[in-house]
């Protein structure tokens, strides 16, 4: 599994990532690793079949909207990944991703719906909301970067932006 926690890059964040059940709770671990400098990350999964979830927790970011440095010891995001076997997967990590998260694993409690139709309807429930299409696979621009190419990954970009004003706007 590979892909990259951002709120602004998020280096030396510790990424597992473990079933979500029909519960809702979350599963052993099934791999872990720590993001690289530019918030990447990568590892091995093997042996398991269907929806998880990708926990981020702590690391260090440059906070997009105030461009200062964020040691975030406390920070937890997450995201969603139906593993399949496939050698190679993409999950990546972002603000909305953590909102379609924990929305999943919240549906996942009700008796009549299984984790998978959670994970679906915790993505299907951002993407329409901020109008934002694969969420979970897209990488989202980095706005600070410099110009930016005009498309999904701008868009994703923006919104990423948006919640870290917002953030910073209401002093989080």
């Amino acid at each position: 599994l590979s892909g990259r926690v951002v709120a602004g890059p998020v280096s030396g964040a510790n990424v597992t990532v473990m079933p979500l059940l029909n519960t809702g709770a979350l599963g052993s671990s099934l791999g872990s690793g720590t993001t690289d400098s530019q918030g990447y990350f990568s590892f091995d999964i093997s042996g398991y079949v269907g929806p998880a979830v990708v926990l981020a927790q702590g690391g260090e970011y440059v906070d997009e909207a105030t461009g200062n440095t964020i040691v975030a010891d406390d920070l937890e995001m997450a995201s969603l990944v139906v593993l399949t076997g496939a050698e190679e997967q993409t999950a990546h990590v972002t603000a909305a991703t953590t909102i379609a998260a924990r929305r999943a694993t919240v549906l996942a409690t009700d008796p009549t719906i299984d984790a998978l139709a959670a994970l679906e309807n915790g993505v299907a429930m951002v993407e329409e909301y901020y109008g934002i299409a694969g969420i979970l696979t897209t990488l989202p621009a980095d706005l600070t970067a410099g110009a930016v190419v005009a498309g999904p990954a701008a868009e994703y970009g923006a919104l990423n932006a948006g919640f870290s004003q917002l953030a910073d706007d209401r002093g989080i």
